[in-house]
């Protein structure tokens, strides 16, 4: 599990947040799923899936603990919503076959 400082404090509920954590090892194959089914609902039918920033953020919102939302993701500062996205991308691309 990852812990990924903000630029600045979001609210997550009545809380006020400083930071994420964010836990990629621990999604599974129907996350990817449901976070394909999700970007598809608001008309994002992405060509390479790694590599667009509203899958990224769908399956970053299911790794956030506690699990969060894709318009959580989207209302954060660019810088966080750049960091965090990037992340799940590596994650995603360092894949050895």
């Amino acid at each position: 599990m990852k812990k990924i400082s903000l630029s600045k404090p979001v609210k997550l509920g009545d809380i006020e947040v400083k930071e994420l954590e964010i836990d990629l090892n621990s999604l599974t194959g129907m996350d990817v799923i449901e976070a394909e089914n999700e970007i598809r609902a608001i008309g994002k039918v992405p060509l390479v899936h790694e590599m667009d920033k509203a899958y990224l953020a769908a399956i970053a919102a299911r790794a956030i603990k506690p699990k969060q939302t894709i318009d959580f993701l989207l209302k954060l500062p660019l810088k966080d919503f750049t960091v965090i996205t990037a992340q799940v991308q590596d994650f995603l691309l360092d894949i050895e076959v």
